[in-house]
């Protein structure tokens, strides 16, 4: 009997210096390599002695295509329920133009206008997104226009209030329409 308890004590007593071991190596990091952001970024440097040939620089490889630059960010209502993706501020547009974006509106209805900088109004009409509020529909219409010279201009996206007609919501893309 004290043989078997001699045993098992033993037994318990090198499993937990196996553990206690297991923990040391873990705790230093011995034989474990540091993860790969720690390690420097310096690039490996050639050695050569003076009865070596010259170190070749490798071949440079082909570059990666450049990025496409990013393309302007829409233009959005104060409240953020209307944003006009298309056409981008600044824009040089001939008729007819495509106004685009998305929008989070009462029964998803949105008006529109083309105003030339005196307030003249070009176009105007109404459209839809593709889904109500509260969800983001998309929409996308066309606008025709005629101007005889360029003229700047502002597209209007916006709403009018269920309460007395007002415009509720609105954005204002300014736009130069060509002939």
């Amino acid at each position: 009997m004290t043989r078997l308890v001699g045993r098992a004590a033993f037994a318990v007593v090198a499993l937990g210096l196996i553990v206690v071991g297991a923990i040391v190596v873990v705790a230093l990091g011995v034989g474990v390599p540091p993860p790969a952001t720690a390690r420097p970024s310096t690039p490996t440097a050639a050695v050569a002695s003076a009865t070596a040939e010259p170190t070749r620089s490798p071949s440079p490889s082909p570059s990666a295509s450049p990025a496409p630059s990013p393309s302007p960010s829409p233009i959005v209502s104060a409240r953020g329920n209307i944003a006009v993706e298309q056409p981008h501020a600044g824009a040089r547009v001939g008729s007819p133009l495509t106004a685009a974006g998305r929008a989070r509106v009462f029964e998803a209805a949105l008006v529109w206008r083309l105003v030339d900088q005196g307030g003249r109004e070009l176009a105007k009409g109404f459209t839809t997104a593709s889904v109500g509020a509260p969800d983001f529909g998309t929409f996308s219409f066309p606008i025709a226009f005629r101007v005889t010279a360029e003229t700047a201009a502002t597209v209007e996206v916006f709403t009018n209030s269920p309460r007395d007609g007002s415009v509720d919501e609105l954005v204002r893309v300014p736009v130069t329409l060509l002939p």
